[in-house]
């Protein structure tokens, strides 16, 4: 796939990504073996946990048991 700005996947992608990061909802992105793999400021913000220690499965801390 290509990156140009021409490319209408490339448009779309970028448009996605700033949305997610904008969005005021706590989003994240985890992998198949649910390893967190992105969050957004507004997860940051609402869980109070930095970004780094959301990712892996330091996610696990911001569920209520």
């Amino acid at each position: 796939m290509s990156t140009n700005e021409d490319d209408p996947f490339s448009r779309e992608e970028g448009y996605f990504k700033k949305l997610v990061a904008d969005a005021p909802l706590a989003i994240f992105q985890a992998g198949m073996n649910g390893d967190c793999l992105y969050v957004n400021p507004a997860w940051v913000l609402q869980t109070g946990l930095c970004e780094t220690s959301s990712l892996g499965r330091g996610w696990f801390t911001a569920l209520h048991a």
